[in-house]
């Protein structure tokens, strides 16, 4: 019923019959620490089914949970988590110079401080929400809604349409 991919992600042959893909999108979470929001989404043991779970979740100021397999079917999924700290322009990870802070400002902007791999550091909003946006997108392109339809090129037409154009 199905196939794998160069990348090792299963593409159903019939779209109809596979599995729903469970999206979740937060804007925050007040956990500090990405390992404690990975482990919210990781099964723990039997009676948790990795197909049970979201195949994609994003929070704004944690990062994006994506299971390798676009449609788990066991426990031996790997779930895949993203972040992005803020870069300097030397390509440098900022740190929070304050660790209980939940926010902190750089060059003018407020970023959300989250604790990763045991470093406070500042988290790019824009990054996740962009790939969080090629995620749901790759999901919908997998599951085929309408083969004619391209979804970029449709929506940024009508977006177009409706700006005003100076």
């Amino acid at each position: 019923m199905s196939k794998e991919t160069v990348s090792g992600k299963r593409v159903y042959d019939n779209w109809k019959y596979s599995p729903p893909a469970g999206c979740v999108f937060a804007y925050n979470s007040n956990v500090k620490d990405f390992k404690t929001f990975k482990r919210w989404f990781t099964p723990k043991n039997s009676t948790v089914q990795a197909k049970e779970l979201p195949t994609l979740v994003g929070c704004l100021d944690q990062g994006i949970l994506v299971f390798r397999d676009t449609f788990p079917r066991d426990n031996n999924t790997q779930l895949e988590s993203f972040t992005f700290p803020v870069r300097d322009e030397s390509g440098n990870i900022v740190e929070s110079s304050n660790t209980n802070t939940q926010k902190q400002n750089y060059n003018g902007v407020s970023y959300p401080v989250k604790k990763v791999d045991g470093k406070s550091m500042l988290i790019d909003q824009s990054r996740i929400l962009l790939l969080f946006v090629l995620y749901l997108y790759e999901l919908i392109r997998i599951k085929e809604p309408n083969p004619r339809m391209e979804l970029p090129i449709h929506y940024l037409n009508i977006l177009e349409d409706m700006a005003l154009k100076t």
